[in-house]
């Protein structure tokens, strides 16, 4: 028992734990208690239930008894009442009931009067005589005593496994807590390696914070590492909702400014040691004179090469303390590069843990610049300045992957002008290539900004609508047909038919989700034209 308190002493530092048992065993007796509490309460509503049941019976048996000795009376009727009262005297009666006949306001007792009554019923027989019966007290009470003998028997066996029940598992719960002690050495071990590995990946200010109380310490490890997961998150949603790369980067720069206090945020291009793009609102670096000038003598880039660097402010900066870090570990294209400059008044101490924001939302990252690669003229209709078919076989690949890791949806809308052979025969190919370019023009204003749209050939069109609620996708697509049929180009009209398929619920693959679309656009031809049909399997 030494061993065993002392083990039990040695733990009690651990406060959370010890707490822990604490509540644990006071819930557990309160518990106990409030189940002996309410076992006390049913058992004398299951009394008060035992002692109405007997008195119901009794008084049924007494008024029994009372109609008995009516028809009794009535059959003596013709006789005078001291001659029915003597001859009711001989018959049998309950030694527990008392009978008497109140007669002229006369008294006459048919059997031996009770020691207190506890129940009385009467019976009128004539204008003049009424028959009265009674209960002895005694008697009910003795009944009642039987009956509840037999319930607290059962109670206090009740009561009794109830008992040895709790105790069989408190003795079970004290042997299993007793090996959780004898392993939590090693598990607090575990945790104090594992609190270490956060601190390196939130904030080095805590590692001087942790020797008074270690659970606390690794407690607000666990926590500042919570925090920067959902930190990582929220920034990471919001990269998704771009496709445009300046709006991107600013945002970027917001996010970090306001996630992680700093007094500002710069993103520079590098290519060859040039600066080939800013997004700033100020050149901090004085002393470089960061221009797009060569900057591999600037001390803030200087070591990059060589990994995370410390901060820098005498030689950068005298008014603040400056941290610049690779965005990508490798070039991205060719030799360009991405440094981000994180810039404070104070010494910025969460520089690894945006270091591993990094790692988080280069995909992203990454993906919205091989979108904005492909946004060339490569991948353009000359004609409609929409985007052509190879770009789309490449959109699809790069959304493939995104649909992969982000688990998102997407509405493809498959586009045909109406009728629009007539209109090359009737007005010439320069009108028809006129209206294809309007016909482009309408569509756009009426996407998103992450929306697609495809000259997929012809007079087709193909539009790809990201993440998007079907609701949403019809309203696009229907907004898209009205607006076409309010365009007129020199007096000539034109409808649209659309068909809709949406990923993942009507597609196998991408591919499908363009051929049922298509079909799905054949069916709105076979329904009159200029609306919208969507596949359905």
């Amino acid at each position: 028992m030494k061993r065993l308190f002392a083990k039990i002493n040695y733990y009690i530092k651990y406060k959370l734990l010890f707490w822990f048992v604490v509540l644990i065993v006071l819930i557990g007796l309160s518990g106990y208690l409030v189940f002996f509490a309410i076992s006390i309460g049913y058992f004398n509503l299951q009394k008060n239930y035992i002692k109405s049941q007997i008195i119901a019976q009794e008084k049924q048996a007494l008024n029994s008894q009372l109609l008995y000795i009516k028809s009794e009376i009535y059959k003596n009727k013709n006789q005078n009442p001291q001659q029915i009262i003597n001859y009711l005297k001989q018959l049998n009666f309950n030694k527990n009931y008392h009978f008497y006949i109140k007669y002229e306001n006369r008294i006459f007792n048919l059997n031996t009067i009770p020691n207190g009554s506890m129940i009385k019923q009467s019976v009128d027989i004539f204008p003049n005589m009424q028959v009265i019966g009674a209960v002895k007290k005694g008697y009910i009470n003795k009944v009642l005593n039987q009956n509840l003998s037999y319930a607290k028997q059962l109670f206090y066996k009740f009561l009794i496994k109830s008992f040895l029940i709790g105790l069989v598992v408190f003795i079970v719960s004290f042997v299993i807590f007793y090996n959780i002690l004898s392993k939590f050495d090693k598990k607090i071990k575990l945790l104090k390696k594992l609190s270490e590995e956060f601190k390196d990946l939130t904030n080095p200010a805590l590692k001087t914070s942790c020797s008074s109380d270690e659970v606390s310490c690794i407690i607000n490890n666990f926590l500042d590492y919570s925090n920067n997961i959902i930190k990582i998150q929220k920034i990471k949603n919001a990269l998704l909702q771009f496709e445009d790369i300046d709006r991107m980067y600013e945002a970027f720069r917001k996010l970090l400014k306001q996630e992680y206090n700093l007094f500002d945020v710069n993103i520079f291009i590098v290519e060859n040691n040039l600066i080939k793009k800013t997004y700033a609102n100020k050149i901090y670096c004085e002393n470089c004179k960061i221009s797009y000038n060569d900057i591999s003598q600037c001390k803030c880039f200087q070591s990059i090469k060589n990994g995370l660097q410390s901060n820098i402010q005498s030689e950068c900066s005298k008014d603040y303390h400056i941290v610049c870090l690779p965005l990508f570990d490798k070039f991205y294209k060719n030799n360009t590069t991405i440094i981000v400059q994180l810039i404070d008044k104070k010494p910025i101490s969460d520089s690894k843990a945006i270091k591993k924001l990094f790692e988080q939302v280069k995909d992203v990252i990454g993906y919205t610049l091989t979108i904005n690669i492909f946004k060339n003229q490569t991948y353009k209709d000359p004609l409609t300045n929409a985007y052509n078919r190879l770009f789309l076989d490449e959109y699809l690949s790069l959304l493939f992957n995104e649909t992969q890791r982000n688990n998102i949806n997407f509405a493809c809308l498959f586009i045909d002008i109406d009728n629009f052979k007539s209109l090359n025969d009737t007005y010439g190919h320069k009108t028809g290539d006129q209206f294809l370019k309007e016909i482009a023009k309408i569509i756009n204003q009426n996407l998103r900004e992450n929306d697609v749209c495809v000259r997929y050939g012809g007079e087709e069109f193909v539009v790809i609508l990201k993440n998007v609620p079907k609701n949403v996708a019809f309203s696009i697509a229907n907004r898209i047909k009205n607006s076409v049929e309010a365009f007129t180009l020199n007096g000539i009209r034109r409808t649209i038919s659309i068909g809709i398929a949406f990923w993942p619920d009507s597609c196998k693959n991408f591919t499908d989700c363009i051929k049922n679309a298509d079909y799905a656009m054949y069916q709105a031809k076979k329904r009159g034209k200029n609306t919208v049909v969507e596949f359905e399997t």
